[in-house]
């Protein structure tokens, strides 16, 4: 899978859940992190966030990096499962990809996978 950040860069999607693995990853507190939603319409898609607390081992406290609190002002806090979160993928450059590639492409403040309509 590759990342779609601009037309012409991409990166390998390395993700690995935490809950895919017989023992959950410990984040820290300021790690840099993804979040997928589970939101009704925002299914798949997933935001950018870093972590603020560990409240055990299965949630922590996270604020996102590009949504903001119902009133527009400061981001957006919210307690999260650990099975939602994973680390940032590692930023890989691809040179090209193929029509029907899968991408995750960045739209509304958060990633989305898609089928690349595009080929290079």
């Amino acid at each position: 899978m590759f990342k779609l950040t601009k037309p012409q860069k991409l990166s390998v999607d390395m993700k690995k859940k935490a809950s895919s693995s017989s023992t959950t990853m410990a984040f820290q507190r300021g790690d840099r992190v993804e979040i997928s939603s589970n939101e009704k319409g925002f299914e798949g898609s997933y935001y950018t966030a870093n972590i603020i607390a560990r409240l055990s081992k299965k949630e922590y406290i996270i604020q996102y990096r590009t949504l903001l609190k119902e009133d527009g002002f400061g981001p957006l806090r919210e307690v999260v499962s650990a099975d939602q979160i994973q680390p940032l993928p590692p930023q890989i450059p691809v040179t090209g990809f193929s029509l029907g590639d899968a991408v995750d492409a960045y739209e509304k403040d958060g990633w989305r996978r898609l089928l690349s309509p595009w080929a290079f």
